[in-house]
């Protein structure tokens, strides 16, 4: 069963259960088992990452199986196991499918940059120098007098286009010539199964990144989508972090996220407090107190 599957028999396995009384404690939901009589809930249902979803145990009469053998015994829902396995029916295949064809229409706005060359042996930007830079794909760029940070965008090995980082700091920040909302940034760089923090910008995850953290960046809060949703629950983390900017706007999309995300993994919110106007706390560039508190609230 793929992991896009397992999160479909989930969201069932905690509707069907909580909708008769069964209570949900961290992993698992507990309920009275229908195998043998009793009064107190001794039947756990697993509706967590390390089993597949609904599978059940009972402490005491030892009943065990999967979600479908509890549903016959309750009368609830059965789960299609048989789910076709073509390319139309698995949102990930479709995804790429879609990529794939962006590309070979050859759209100018996908095509890599003429004149990019190798960082300079000296190059530093933001307290980082080359070979930091260099282990992203980083190359330099110039254009109108102006200097730019250029990174190839790859969403599994896929070309998506690029993101420029302005080196003189003034005027545009960043230029991102890519469809947004179908791409992370530094996304080919997070290891399957590591736990990821997700970020805003492109220095929120250039700075974690350099600590040792695997983040993923949205472009802006605004291109949070169901694909970009589905493509970071295809890297199956054991935990996420949404850490996004210490203003409103990063509060409220936090809290939207992890609505739409706590269903199908374990995640959770890192609030940065909020200052006025310049002071403006977000990961790029909180003090080191802010950054063992996130570590340790990411793998504890």
């Amino acid at each position: 069963m793929d992991l896009l599957q397992q999160n479909k028999l989930r969201v069932l396995v905690i509707e069907n259960l909580l909708a008769i009384g069964g209570r949900q404690q961290g992993d698992s939901i507990w309920l009275p088992c229908p195998f043998h009589s009793e009064t107190k809930p001794s039947l756990s249902v697993h509706i967590g990452h390390k089993v597949i979803p609904g599978s059940f145990n009972c402490f005491g009469c030892k009943a065990k199986g999967s979600y479908n053998t509890l549903a016959k015994a309750l009368s609830l829902p059965f789960f299609d196991y048989k789910v076709s396995q073509t390319e139309e029916n698995i949102p990930m295949d479709a995804i790429i499918k879609d990529l794939k064809a962006k590309i070979a229409q050859n759209n100018a706005e996908y095509k890599t940059l003429k004149g990019i060359e190798d960082l300079p042996l000296d190059f530093t930007w933001r307290g980082y120098g080359r070979t930091f830079y260099d282990r992203l794909g980083a190359k330099f760029y110039w254009d109108c007098e102006k200097s730019y940070l250029y990174f190839p965008l790859y969403m599994n090995h896929i070309y998506m286009g690029y993101t420029l980082c302005n080196l003189d700091g003034k005027d545009l920040k960043y230029q991102t010539i890519t469809d947004s909302r179908k791409v992370f940034f530094l996304y080919d760089y997070v290891p399957h199964k590591s736990p990821i923090v997700l970020v805003e910008g492109h220095f929120d995850a250039l700075r974690l990144y350099a600590e040792g953290f695997y983040p993923l960046a949205l472009f802006g809060l605004q291109n949070w989508s169901e694909i970009k949703k589905n493509y970071l629950l295809t890297k199956a983390p054991p935990r996420i972090i949404i850490a996004f900017d210490g203003d409103k706007p990063g509060y409220e999309s936090s809290i939207n996220i992890f609505k739409d995300l706590r269903i199908s993994c374990n995640v959770d919110i890192f609030y940065l407090p909020i200052y006025e106007g310049k002071n403006k706390l977000d990961p790029g560039n909180m003090p080191k107190e802010f950054l063992d508190a996130l570590w340790s609230k990411l793998y504890d």
